[in-house]
């Protein structure tokens, strides 16, 4: 078990028990807390707010972490990991689909060969392949999707660390990506983004870590410390 917090010298405020960075450069407040983990990733939650009349670009793909053993570690790229599920899944389907094909003329093949060896019967039948997959599954997805959806943006509106980290889709899933992961934006003047930020994690991070958030408009920097707990 890890345990990662705010180091002593950060300016810190709680939220439900959770202590959470923050710092202010030039009218954009940054903050920062450390969300959960896994055995293959450090997960931190980031909200930035521009209080300026500029816009502000933000890419989470930029960000990273810097261990006391001076190793970098970059952030996840959630547009790229998106575009790969997509390709994935296009490539998935494309397979199908010439399977489906193949398939398809393998069994009109042998319904030709049935209908002229029969004797008139029901031949015409026994090509037949029924599609499971009609109208009332389609609506079906399409609810579920704005399900997601609406969730998502429930999440985004909330305040950091709101949402039971129990609740929250698997790291590194479509959804995640999708609905939770913060994303490459432009905050608009008077505006804000929140999202979770993914870090690949290290062989060995213990001690202090800093977490560097970069803005087209400033540069963030948070230093974290991190304890693992053996049972």
């Amino acid at each position: 078990m890890i345990r990662i917090a705010p180091d002593s010298s950060e300016s810190v405020f709680w939220h439900q028990g959770q202590a959470i960075a923050e710092a202010e450069s030039r009218g954009i407040l940054a903050r920062a807390a450390f969300s959960h983990a896994n055995w293959e990733y450090l997960v931190f939650d980031v909200e930035i707010f521009n209080e300026t009349s500029d816009r502000c670009l933000g890419s989470p793909e930029n960000f990273s972490l810097t261990t006391d053993q001076n190793v970098l570690i970059r952030a996840a790229d959630p547009e790229k990991a998106l575009f790969t599920m997509e390709m994935d899944a296009s490539r998935r389907e494309a397979n199908a689909k010439n399977t489906a094909l193949v398939g398809g003329i393998v069994l009109a093949a042998a319904a030709v060969v049935a209908a002229t060896s029969s004797d008139g019967g029901d031949a015409a039948t026994d090509g037949y392949v029924d599609d499971t997959y009609d109208a009332v599954d389609a609506s079906l997805d399409v609810v579920e999707e704005a399900a997601m959806a609406a969730w998502g943006l429930s999440f985004y509106d909330d305040s950091v660390l709101s949402v039971p980290t129990n609740a929250l889709p698997a790291i590194g899933s479509y959804d995640f990506w999708q609905n939770v992961a913060l994303r490459r934006t432009t905050i608009m003047p008077n505006g804000s983004i929140r999202g979770l930020v993914v870090f690949p994690r290290a062989s060995s991070t213990e001690g202090g870590i800093v977490l560097a958030v970069p803005l087209e408009c400033g540069s963030f920097t948070f230093r974290f410390t991190q304890m693992n707990f053996r049972p």
